[in-house]
Formats: structure tokens, C-alpha cells, sequence
């Protein structure tokens, strides 16, 4: 009997040309991945069933992979890091906006 994978959560930073997707539980190096269909379906097809997807929407280029993570039954959610100038940001413990991932530069 062969022994499920485990369940991985994703955290996706989608650009026009390029995805860069990490895993939370460390199970693959932060990687890039081409934001065309064959290279988004290649690499949701090497994730185990049930894992979590989170992508930060950029424009319109998270569709292609919101679309195809759906197709293939992954949950996921989109987050929009666009902060309204009116909103109050939030000051002192280290607080980050939203979307921040940890290998990119803090705002």
C-alpha cells in the first residue's frame, strides 16, 4: 500500500512573465516557473491532491493560474495587495503589508 503525500501549502507571487512559487513546510526550494499554461499545468500536476494554494493577484496575470489550480480541484485563494492611500497602515511590531512573502524586500 503505497502512502499519500502530504498536504503542501503554496504561496504563489504571480508576474507577468514569471511565478514564483515556495512551499511553507520547506518540501522544495522557492522556484520560478513560466506564467504560461504548459509550465503552471506541469507544476500543479506535481502537487499532491488536497494541497493549499494562496496567490497574491497581480492585474489579470494570477488567472491563467487561478484558473488551472481550480481545474485541477486545488483550493486556492487570491490575495490583492493593493492598499487603499486612505487605509491606516500598521506601524511598529514588524507588521508587513499585505502580500508580503519572506524572500522578497519589505516595504
Amino acid at each position: 500500500m503505497q502512502t499519500p503525500a502530504a498536504v503542501l501549502n503554496i504561496g504563489v507571487d504571480v508576474g507577468k512573465d514569471t511565478i514564483v512559487v515556495a512551499c511553507s513546510e520547506g518540501s522544495f526550494p522557492v522556484r520560478e516557473v513560466a506564467n504560461q499554461r504548459t509550465a503552471v499545468l506541469a507544476f500543479l500536476k506535481g502537487l499532491p491532491a488536497g494541497s493549499r494554494i494562496g496567490v497574491e493577484a497581480t492585474g489579470t496575470y494570477h488567472e491563467l493560474f487561478a484558473a488551472a489550480a481550480h481545474q485541477l480541484g486545488f483550493g486556492s485563494s487570491c490575495s490583492i495587495p493593493r492598499i487603499p492611500a486612505t487605509m491606516p497602515r500598521p506601524s511598529g511590531c514588524g507588521a508587513r503589508p499585505i502580500g508580503w512573502m519572506p524572500h522578497s524586500s519589505p516595504a
